[in-house]
This record gives C-alpha cells, sequence and structure tokens, in this order.
C-alpha cells in the first residue's frame, strides 16, 4: 500500500535523534474519538499487520488516556487483503479478539459516541486511504470527531505536549488556523485538560513550486479555547533541540 509516509518535521527528528519527540506514520494511527461536542470518549491506536509495535508509543498512548480516564483501544487490521469484513482488538490488558465490523461499532457506541445505526460493509484498501479509514469515513457517520495525534513532547517525566502540524503553500506571517479545523483542535485540546498536558499547534510552509517542506522556521499557536492565539515564530532548533 502507499501510505502517507512522512513530512519535514518527522525527518529533522530523525536526522537529530530528538528522543524526545514521538510519531507513527505509514502504517499506524493515533486516533482520539469525541461526540459532536469534541468531548473525547476514547483512544485508538489504530495499525495495520506491518506495522512494529513501538514501545515507547505504546507507553504514551497508555499515559495519556490514563491521565485522561479514557479506555485505549488497539485495533490491528490487514492491509494485504483488498477488502476487511473484521479487525483484530485489544483493550484493557485483556487477549486480543477478532470483531466484525459491526461488532466495531457496537464497541465505539458503547462508549457514548453517537455512531450512525446501519450495516457495515466489508472495507476497502485503496492507495489512498487505509482500510480501517475507509471503515471509519463510510460506517461511523458524521455525530462524531475524530482526530489525529501528529507528534507528542516528552516535556517532563509529569508533562506531554501535543503537537498538531499544520502545513500550506500561505507564509507564516499570514497563516492562521482554519475554522474548519477548529472541532479536531478542540479534541485535542479538551484531551489535553483531562489528562494535564498541554497542546499546541505548529505551522511550517510548504511550497509547492518548485516543491520545499521547509521546516526551518515555525510559527505556534495556542487554541486558547476557540480564539487561536499566535505565540511566535521559532526556527526549528528553539523548539526541538533547545526547548
Amino acid at each position: 500500500m502507499s501510505y502517507y509516509k512522512t513530512n519535514a518535521i518527522y525527518e529533522k527528528i530523525i536526522q537529530n535523534h530528538l528522543n524526545r519527540f514521538h510519531f507513527v506514520s505509514q502504517n499506524a494511527w493515533i486516533l482520539v474519538y469525541a461526540n459532536h461536542l469534541s468531548e473525547p470518549k476514547i483512544i485508538v491506536l489504530a495499525h495495520n499487520k506491518k506495522w512494529q509495535a513501538d514501545e515507547k508509543i505504546l507507553e504514551l498512548t497508555n499515559r495519556i488516556a490514563q491521565e485522561a480516564k479514557l479506555p485505549l483501544i488497539r485495533v490491528c487490521f490487514d492491509s494485504e487483503a483488498s477488502s476487511i469484513d473484521s479487525m483484530l482488538v485489544a483493550m484493557n490488558n485483556l487477549p486480543e479478539k477478532t470483531l466484525n465490523l459491526n461488532e466495531m461499532k457496537e464497541l465505539y457506541s458503547s462508549y457514548g459516541l453517537n455512531i450512525k445505526n446501519n450495516i457495515a460493509n466489508k472495507a476497502v484498501n485503496s492507495q489512498t486511504s487505509s482500510a480501517y479509514h475507509d471503515w471509519q469515513r463510510s460506517s461511523l457517520g458524521s455525530d462524531i470527531v475524530v482526530s489525529d495525534i501528529d507528534l507528542i513532547k516528552e516535556k517532563s517525566k509529569q508533562l506531554l505536549v501535543i503537537l498538531e502540524l499544520k502545513r500550506s503553500y500561505i507564509g507564516l506571517d499570514e497563516w492562521v488556523p482554519y475554522r474548519e479545523d477548529f472541532a479536531n483542535f478542540r479534541v485535542l485540546d479538551n484531551l489535553c485538560k483531562l489528562s494535564g498536558n498541554k497542546f499546541f499547534i505548529l505551522y511550517n510552509q510548504r511550497r509547492t513550486t518548485p516543491f520545499f517542506d521547509d521546516a526551518s522556521r515555525l510559527t505556534v499557536f495556542t487554541f486558547n479555547n476557540g480564539d487561536p492565539l499566535k505565540i511566535g515564530q521559532y526556527n526549528f532548533k528553539d523548539l526541538f533541540i533547545d526547548s
């Protein structure tokens, strides 16, 4: 499968061996499911069979879930099959079990999510979407909000920072968080309030002609309860190496 793999910030983190920053890409996703009010209800670590389990990611997702008093569900699906009708699910240190797609919907609904009431069809793997995301988009309905966790920083033993990464062709001085993303931002902001952690939005410019994903300077925002506040612009070194 040809999934989205990386970005300039991830690449710089790897190049500089920055071991306080953690992310998943290509074969795994950290997802926060919330109701229509952007109130988090469950955290899902979804991955395909190709993902090599990252113990630090497992530790951090479990820590966030425990701090926020939310269930953590680990979901594995087959990325080799053209379509799937079941997934392997693990949670609460119980043995893994296989659930069909309707049972998956019932599981998510049991945690207070208003899931669409229909029969789930098989989920399809494609070049642009994993089978899990295909199922999520087609079967769960529009009365929930799902946010990815892009990047986690271990600020200290007591504090984690969740970073939402945004990029486009717009200049650093002109870009502001898009209102259509506010529901997703609110999910992550609420998650951090529940867990006692911090949430920031980081923006870098990605030029299109010629293509250049420029992570050398970034603009930082707080969500500020729906009225995003620009903190300032910083060099990558200031934010990621010297912070």
